[in-house]
Order: C-alpha cells, then sequence, then structure tokens
C-alpha cells in the first residue's frame, strides 16, 4: 500500500465513524483514518514474513462493514454523536454486538482473490483473510460444525440484507477501495503463496496438503489473525491515549526482552496448581 497520510487529505469528508474518545466526545476518529493506520500496522507485522500488502488488505477492510447506514446511526447513537432527542436516534443497548460489521470486509476479499489460479490457489488465500477478517471480534471462527457443515460456505454467503456488503461498497471512502482494489490482485495470492511454500512443501500433482501441512496452514491463519487482532487493538487504544504511541515507537528502538521475559515467568509461576496439565507447565519451567 502506498503510504497515505489521513490528516492532509480532503477525501475524508464524508462522516463515517471508527471510534469517539471517551475521555473527550468531541474528539472524533473516522473511519477511513482507523482502516488506513490499522492497515499500516498490521503490514508492519505481516512483514516479518514477507506479507506486507497482506497486512495492509486485512487492516483497510477488517472493518469494512461499519460503512452501512445501520451501523453508523447505531455508533453515533452510542457515543452521543447523534443525540436522543433527534429522530435518527437508536437504542444502542439494544444493538450492542447485533449489527454484522466483520462479514462485508471478508466477502470484499474473498471475491477478489478466488477466482486466481487454475488450482484454487486463490480461494485458498481468500479463504484465509477472509476466516481472519470475519473471525476478529471473535476469535476464529469454526470452519465446520459439531455436524460438519460448512461454517465458513454459509458465512461468506450471508445475505447482503444482513451483511451490507453493496451498500458499504457504495458508501466506502474512495482511498479504501482504491488501496484495497490495487493490492486485492493475483501479485498478492502469488506473495502469499511464497510465504506458505517457506513453510509446507508444494504440492505435487494431484496430491493434497498433509495433516501436518494442513496443522501448519493452521498456525500461518492464526499469526495472521493475531496481526490483524493487534494492529486493531493498538490503533484504538493510541486513539484513547496518544501517548501510548510515543511509548511504542519507543519501545521498537530499544526494547529489553530480558526484563519482559522474567515479568512472564514470575506471572506464571504464581499460577495455583489446580489441573494436571498445570503440574505439566510447571515442571516444564523448572526445567527451562
Amino acid at each position: 500500500m502506498k503510504d497515505l497520510s489521513p490528516s492532509d487529505s480532503s477525501i475524508f469528508n464524508s462522516f463515517f465513524l471508527a471510534h469517539v474518545k471517551e475521555s473527550n466526545r468531541a474528539d472524533i476518529q473516522k473511519l477511513a483514518v482507523h482502516l488506513l493506520e490499522a492497515g499500516e500496522l498490521a503490514a508492519s507485522f505481516t512483514a516479518k514474513i514477507g506479507l506486507h500488502d497482506v497486512g495492509c488488505v486485512l487492516g483497510l477492510l477488517h472493518d469494512f462493514g461499519k460503512y452501512c447506514t445501520e451501523f453508523q446511526t447505531y455508533i453515533k447513537s452510542a457515543t452521543g454523536v447523534i443525540d436522543q432527542d433527534d429522530e435518527e436516534w437508536v437504542d444502542h443497548t439494544l444493538l450492542k454486538g447485533r449489527i454484522d460489521h466483520s462479514t462485508a470486509g471478508a466477502q470484499y476479499v474473498y471475491q477478489k482473490l478466488s477466482s486466481f489460479g487454475g488450482a484454487g490457489q486463490g480461494e485458498l488465500c481468500g479463504q484465509i483473510l477472509a476466516l481472519c477478517i470475519a473471525s476478529h471480534h471473535s476469535g476464529l471462527i469454526d470452519c465446520l460444525d459439531e455436524e460438519g457443515k460448512n461454517n465458513f460456505d454459509r458465512r461468506i454467503n450471508k445475505d447482503d440484507a444482513r451483511t451490507h456488503f453493496s451498500e458499504c461498497l457504495e458508501n466506502a471512502d474512495e482511498v479504501i477501495k482504491n488501496s484495497a482494489d490495487t493490492l486485492l490482485n493475483v501479485g498478492l495470492v502469488q506473495e502469499m503463496f511464497q510465504a506458505i511454500f517457506k513453510f509446507v512443501d508444494k504440492p505435487k500433482s494431484g496430491r493434497l496438503f498433509s495433516h501436518e501441512e494442513s496443522f501448519t496452514l493452521g498456525v500461518f491463519t492464526r499469526f495472521l489473525f493475531s496481526c490483524l487482532i493487534d494492529a486493531d487493538r493498538i490503533n484504538s487504544a493510541e486513539f484513547e491515549e496518544p501517548e501510548r504511541k510515543i511509548l511504542r515507537e519507543k519501545q521498537q528502538a530499544y526494547f529489553d526482552w530480558d526484563i519482559a521475559i522474567e515479568r512472564l515467568e514470575q506471572k506464571l509461576a504464581s499460577f495455583e496448581i489446580e489441573n494436571p496439565i498445570d503440574v505439566i507447565r510447571k515442571k516444564y519451567q523448572m526445567n527451562v
């Protein structure tokens, strides 16, 4: 993704809201700003395994569903941007957690990537990224339920009336759509497979991934998912408390991992032994 500065661009005049600062209700973060900044953060994390553009896509589209009127009315009512006496106001307490704002971005990614590759390469990449986006408020969803039904297909084919995908596509800031469309091409699929083949062998003709390789792909997906979660939460926290960003940037310049490890070990050592697994963990700690 090209370097973009939300603060000096005229394209952010449309009032689509991501967050309102708890400590100052007059201070808002527009949705396009949050998506761009989350994309930059996620890209810095995924770049560690050669997937810079993948991180950009995840950040750009994770909250794409917030471009719908239903969600905007909800969040503006909840944060006081829409006054309770206004006819547009809704009772946000009844709607909390009930408006799907994560599926639209997953559908966007999957639709764009799934057509690339003659052997399903783009579909696999689309599934991985769509899964991360669709799950970013719930934890990774089960792709198969207990009865073996395909939860992923059901989610990705969710009705437009419930995901608001078409409305979001119409409402979204041009910089978000243009940046996403620039990245969602066959080059991104190639980039992902270059990274994937660092961890698993290239399948030969007619061969599927083994159980072990499939597990590795699951870990690969979880890594990308964690990059998105960290980017989303870090950007939200730094909007609320800007001093966090200053501290983070200082830590990037120098961070003493020995101190962090020691604090973690002390915390783990303080846990009481309640289950058999705790005994095993304690034994492992002592042998490290």
